[in-house]
């Protein structure tokens, strides 16, 4: 097994998830910065194919379940969250549904989605959480936290039931190439780790700084004509459902197609 270290966001990681072919899985347990909290709540908002979430912390769930009923909840790539804390055997997704497993339950919810399940319904929901893992199938998987142990230790054991993918792991943890070397010994498949060798944090910050850059927000704005002849702009994606694209119904002529141009700014296989 080679160990690649980087110490920032590459553009491969960033193909990937521009791409919507990675999977985040988060090992933060404990938010002890505002700044911190604020930083691994909105990268989960990036265009991630699903995220597992580590971290059972009030805080934190409450924060991504105010984010996600925001109007503005949906990513650059138009994916609605699904915000899963029980046993999700069972559970079927809409298409362009992106689900967040909190593995562990949650500290400010009750009942089947709590932290404070019977150790075996736990385990039984940790297991069929990360399981989703293979129905996800990204190309890559990016373990971003303090201790990534965890993690890697439950992706190993899915490598034994065929499950493949790239691997990223974001820690400043200088012991850390040691454990996983001894954790993923022998494991076929398994070649290359890209570890970036990042806080957490500092991390999630550069990460959304190029996405920022890099991706546009998902929209869909028309021009609508009002009773009395008013004509005004209006973006129809806030008003999808999750189940239900407007793509998938109609197709409509959006504001920016509208706009007046010269024949010089077009390309003859345009014009």
């Amino acid at each position: 097994m080679h160990m690649i270290r980087d110490n920032s966001v590459s553009d491969e990681l960033m193909s990937d998830v521009l791409a919507r072919d990675c999977v985040l899985w988060l090992t933060t347990a404990t938010f002890p910065s505002v700044m911190g909290l604020e930083r691994l709540v909105e990268i989960t908002g990036g265009p991630w194919r699903g995220v597992l979430v580590e971290s059972t912390a009030a805080e934190f769930s409450s924060a991504l379940a105010a984010r996600n009923q925001s109007i503005d909840s949906a990513d650059s790539t138009g994916a609605f969250t699904h915000l899963i804390a029980a046993d999700p055997l069972s559970l079927q997704l809409p298409r362009r549904a992106k689900p967040v497993f909190f593995l562990n339950g949650r500290a400010d919810r009750d009942g089947t989605e709590s932290a404070s399940i019977p150790r075996r319904s736990a385990d039984r929901r940790r297991l069929n959480m990360t399981a989703k893992l293979r129905e996800l199938e990204p190309r890559r998987v990016v373990v971003v936290g303090d201790r990534p142990d965890a993690a890697i230790e439950e992706l190993a054991a899915l490598w034994d039931v065929d499950f493949r993918s790239l691997l990223t792991i974001v820690t400043d943890d200088e012991s850390f190439p040691q454990r996983a070397e001894a954790q993923l010994q022998g494991i076929d498949g398994l070649n290359v780790i890209h570890w970036i060798a990042k806080p957490p944090v500092e991390f999630a910050t550069s990460l959304l700084e190029r996405l920022r850059a890099l991706s546009a927000p998902s929209s869909a704005p028309v021009a609508a004509q009002l009773p009395g002849g008013a004509v005004v702009n209006i973006d129809l994606a806030r008003a999808e459902l999750a189940e239900q694209p407007i793509a998938d119904l109609c197709d409509f002529v959006r504001v920016q197609d509208a706009f007046p141009v010269s024949p010089e700014d077009l390309r003859e296989e345009e014009f």
